[in-house]
């Protein structure tokens, strides 16, 4: 067993009348597989799999789209061609992907590069 040790911090004083400061840390434990830290280009005309349906454990997802323009398209198997979030151009996200669920990536006007790594959740 291994664990991630995880910091997400948000802070402004121009978002609202109050200041935001919110700090939020945890230790993940995880362990095989993982996939470390890759890049993989994806396409615009079908779906990059990082994490299949087959998969029967949760899975820790890092994933960072790494163009400067373009975004990516973030889905489930569940869900066909509809997306549950948008990774804009330099944006990154860390998030758990249920058991038996996938996660598929698609680029939105052009092919782009995305970073990630996958942990399963021990």
């Amino acid at each position: 067993m291994a664990t991630l040790n995880t910091t997400l911090s948000v802070n402004s004083t121009t978002v609202s009348s109050n200041a935001l400061s919110i700090s939020i840390s945890d230790v993940l434990a995880v362990g095989n597989p993982i996939q470390g830290l890759s890049r993989e280009s994806i396409a615009t005309g079908s779906d990059t799999v990082v994490v299949a349906a087959s998969v029967s454990s949760s899975v820790y997802v890092y994933l960072k789209n790494v163009d400067s323009t373009n975004l990516i398209y973030l889905k489930t198997d569940a869900q066909g061609d509809t997306p549950f979030a948008r990774l804009h151009a330099q944006e990154a996200i860390l998030f758990c992907v249920p058991p038996s669920t996938g996660l598929h990536l698609k680029a939105d006007t052009a092919a782009c590069i995305a970073e990630f790594a996958t942990f399963t959740k021990s």
